[in-house]
């Protein structure tokens, strides 16, 4: 009969159990606690009748007490099933919360990137000729973005190119009221024959779009540029999947082609954005000097 309490399942019969466990045990401390205060009569019959009564209480409390240890072994057995299903479910949640983790667009891992720099120049925009032109030397654009404000430091980076032909200068005759100023795009886009760290940008790092909710700095590096030019104004759109963010360039000298960009807090805790310093070199990796937008 005990197995058989232990392996029921029904739950309304355990409750039924343990209710009539527990009266057992209240009615016999009960009855013990009334004879405790009433003892018995002298006479031979009232104690008899004492004794018996006694006997019943002790045994209803041995009873309740049996049926409370029957019913505490199905209790241990439901809390071990109820514990394995709450690690199951657990393990569900947690997997199912990395499945919408990763479904997130900005987790997802990027399959398409390109970026458009869009920025006004005055100067000379005539490009100087090339220092080595049998070396191959970059006749198009490229751009470094950088999850840091030094260049020189360790930090993730991703960096997509342009050809030449995805460079485009604009109000080429001059005016009256501007006669110095043209401004520049750059259509900057994610291919193998255009960008030498493709293959480790997209298949290596598997770099996600929220990449560049992390991007404190950027360099621009082209050849197609004046020595004497200064960028006035300009900013960055990057478009990772279907996500877009954009980067402001501030005013500086550009040097042998280049531009650059960083995002620091202010003593107010503001953003702002000045020219991040970048170490030249040559395609020989030779130093050309120092940039500082100055």
């Amino acid at each position: 009969m005990a197995i058989a309490f232990i392996v029921l399942p029904s739950f309304w019969l355990w409750v039924s159990f343990e209710t009539v466990a527990v009266s057992l045990v209240a009615v016999g401390c009960g009855g013990e606690w009334y004879l405790h205060h009433h003892p018995a009569g002298r006479k031979k019959q009232e104690k008899d009748e004492h004794h018996k009564l006694e006997s019943r209480f002790i045994g209803a409390v041995a009873l309740g007490v049996t049926m409370e240890l029957f019913a505490l072994g199905h209790s241990i057995r439901e809390g071990l099933k109820l514990e394995n299903k709450v690690a199951q479910i657990t393990s569900t949640n947690l997997a199912l919360q990395k499945q919408i983790e990763d479904a997130r667009p900005e987790n997802r891992p990027i399959t398409s990137i390109s970026a458009i720099a869009t920025f006004r120049i005055k100067g000379d925009f005539s490009p100087p000729p090339m220092p080595y032109p049998d070396l191959g030397e970059m006749s198009g654009a490229g751009i470094m973005f950088l999850q840091g404000t030094n260049i020189a430091d360790s930090v993730p980076n991703l960096g997509i190119g342009a050809e030449a032909a995805d460079i485009s200068i604009f109000n080429l005759i001059p005016n009256n009221e501007h006669p110095d100023t043209h401004d520049v795009v750059i259509k900057f886009h994610d291919a193998g024959d255009v960008m030498s760290g493709h293959f480790f940008n997209k298949w290596m790092w598997r770099n996600k779009a929220g990449f560049f909710d992390h991007v404190k700095g950027l360099v621009i590096s082209m050849r197609q540029i004046g020595s004497n030019v200064s960028v006035l104004s300009g900013n960055v759109v990057v478009t990772a999947n279907d996500l877009k963010w954009e980067f402001p360039i501030p005013p500086q000298k550009q040097r042998l082609g280049t531009i650059s960009s960083k995002v620091i807090k202010n003593a107010k805790g503001q953003d702002e954005v000045e020219v991040m310093p970048v170490d030249l070199m040559d395609c020989t990796s030779r130093p050309l000097g120092h940039f500082d937008g100055k």
